[in-house]
């Protein structure tokens, strides 16, 4: 298969986004190594609870996709959760909460490649926290939604640095491999029956495969949602910055010959002042 050489220039990424590149792979490196370390995986403690926020928002939406009646989401400050809904598909409902995650993750990574679609996925994640807040119950669901709202407020007011930026892509790539991390945590480390993984196998028609193999291949799926997103906000972004190149170029051209004239004009107004000098004397 050829790929058309216009298709190549644009899947080029800038030096920008060769810095993200590299910015998304630090996280997952970080990630990876303090998730796994209990004196340090305090630290993602906060992010960990955005992440099962949007897993169970996830469940909840595809709950009143398939006309169920969504009761509750409970969020546990152990990193837990819980969404209480009755009838619908579970068929669809159970898979969405990984599904979703990626999801969410893979559309912040994609606004996270430019500064303004990077402020419109914070409003996402607001909204988010939003929706999980109506449905929740729990004093620190109530609390932590609030403070991840007025946190992502502050941020966004913040313009010297593109911190909203790099805090979108952290929560991308923390929500988009978080079948990754929770399969680690669920499956490998230790056997919990209330997984969603197990729940699925459960399912009638479903046990042919274990929960394990399930979780496999959600993972395979965030894999590849997270890499199409970063190839399509290549394909996409790259072009608006060479754009934004030119147009700077095209700028700093028209100025040249304006400042040149001017230049001309004043060395021949000197020269007819000297010779009007030189006459009189």
């Amino acid at each position: 298969m050829v790929i058309p050489s216009s298709i190549k220039s644009r899947l080029k990424p800038s030096r920008n986004q060769i810095k993200i590149i590299i910015t998304l792979l630090i996280y997952t490196i970080l990630i990876c190594v303090l998730w796994n370390q209990k004196s340090l995986s305090w630290i993602l403690w906060p992010f960990k609870i955005m992440t099962v926020a949007l897993h169970e928002l996830s469940h909840a939406l595809m709950a009143i996709c398939t006309k169920a009646s969504v009761k509750k989401i409970v969020i546990n400050p152990n990193q837990g959760g819980q969404t209480v809904y009755a009838g619908g598909n579970p068929y669809l409902i159970i898979p969405s909460g990984y599904i979703g995650s990626t999801l969410f993750g893979s559309l912040l990574i994609f606004c996270g490649f430019n500064q303004n679609t990077s402020k419109v996925a914070s409003l996402i994640i607001m909204l988010c926290m939003g929706c999980t807040l109506f449905y929740s119950t729990g004093v620190f669901t109530f609390v932590f939604t609030i403070a991840v709202i007025i946190v992502v407020m502050m941020l966004l007011y913040i313009k010297k640095i593109n911190i909203i930026q790099y805090f979108v892509l952290f929560i991308g790539i923390m929500s988009g491999l978080y079948s990754l991390w929770d399969i680690i945590e669920d499956l490998i480390k230790r056997r919990i029956e209330s997984s969603d993984a197990s729940r699925f196998a459960n399912l009638p028609g479903m046990k042919w495969l274990s929960p394990e193999l399930w979780g496999i291949i959600w993972l395979l799926f965030s894999i590849f949602t997270v890499f199409m997103s970063v190839i399509m906000a290549l394909f996409i972004f790259n072009n608006n910055e060479r754009r934004e190149n030119e147009y700077q170029e095209e700028e700093y051209w028209e100025l040249l010959p304006t400042f040149n004239s001017s230049t001309s004009n004043i060395n021949i107004n000197n020269s007819n002042d000297d010779n009007f000098g030189f006459g009189v004397i």
